[in-house]
């Protein structure tokens, strides 16, 4: 359990070095973006799907749908503002 831990955190320690380096460059905010929007619409799917198939509760699963929902949406209106404000 440890040893995952450490490599969780290893992977996102990465991930942040490597945006911290590459972050100001338009492309990467703008594919980093989508792809948090994509997981987090693709999770909302999935979270369905196990509700669907009575794997996961109703209520359970209708909480978590919500969050990752209200988080693509965030993240789509943060990028929308950076996008007017660089124009």
């Amino acid at each position: 359990m440890l040893d995952r831990f450490l490599v969780e955190i290893g992977v996102l320690v990465i991930i942040f070095m490597i945006l911290k380096k590459y972050w100001y460059v338009e492309k990467v905010r703008y594919y980093f973006g989508a792809s948090v929007i994509g997981l987090n619409v693709f999770v909302c799917w999935l979270y369905l799907y196990l509700a669907i198939q009575n794997v996961m509760p109703w209520p359970l699963a209708w909480g978590k749908i919500f969050l990752h929902g209200l988080v693509a949406v965030i993240v789509w209106t943060f990028r929308e503002v950076i996008k007017e404000k660089d124009e």
